[in-house]
């Protein structure tokens, strides 16, 4: 009590700080993932959630769950699944289950289910392998109550895209932005700089840690999520 909280030493500290994802990592954006330097992206469905780390990208809901990762990649998709499948078993072998060779926005693709077991309970386990190059490829690991297959992620593997240099060149990172108060900034003006396409003023008010309805003090400082310059 009556000792320095240091405040100001905190926010100048934290100023320019990347806030979410980083883009060498990829971005979650609302229900759309997109990676500016593998130049991928794709869609989650509608009441699904993302998470992001370095080895994958997984999707999860009441429907089941979904995983993006890649693997070596040799050129034979079929080759690609039933490799991703051996991993998956554990037994260092794939199922027998009927591969399909659809095209999904101009790449060609590859996947299959077959039934597997989680815990006590019967699920469908499918693989859905995409290749953006001789050389590269991506696939969905997807989880799914037994007899739906695919089921709920079809729009998910329907939105694997590949994105142009010039989407990619648009990516960029979110920052935090430490602003002072000018005399006749409110919570909603200051809020209008926010780097999202909803919920303005309740991210700013729960980022600065005010109730809704409060007032600004000239002069105070006030943390903002921008996008970096």
């Amino acid at each position: 009590p009556g000792g320095e909280r240091g405040r100001e030493a905190f926010l100048a500290a934290i100023d320019g700080m990347i806030y979410g994802d980083d883009p060498r990592q990829g971005i979650i954006d609302g229900r759309t993932f997109r990676h500016p330097d593998l130049r991928i992206a794709f869609t989650a469905p509608a009441g699904y959630t993302m998470a992001n780390s370095p080895q994958a990208v997984t999707i999860a809901g009441r429907g089941g769950q979904a995983q993006l990762s890649t693997a070596a990649f040799r050129g034979d998709l079929q080759d690609y699944v039933g490799r991703v499948f051996a991993s998956l078993s554990g037994q260092g072998r794939a199922p027998a289950a009927q591969v399909r060779f659809p095209r999904v926005n101009g790449l060609e693709a590859a996947w299959a289910t077959t039934r597997a077991s989680s815990g006590r309970q019967a699920v469908d386990a499918t693989v859905f392998a995409y290749a953006t190059s001789p050389s590269t490829a991506y696939h969905f690991v997807l989880v799914t109550p037994a007899g739906q297959g695919v089921g709920p992620f079809a729009p998910l593997v329907d939105s694997f895209r590949q994105i142009s240099a010039q989407e990619a060149s648009q990516i960029r990172a979110r920052v935090v932005d430490v602003v002072t108060v000018r005399p006749g900034d409110t919570p909603e003006r200051l809020a209008q700089a926010m780097a999202f396409d909803d919920l303005k003023y309740e991210r700013f008010m729960v980022l600065n840690g005010l109730p809704r309805g409060a007032a600004l003090r000239p002069g105070e400082r006030v943390k903002l999520v921008v996008y970096r310059r």
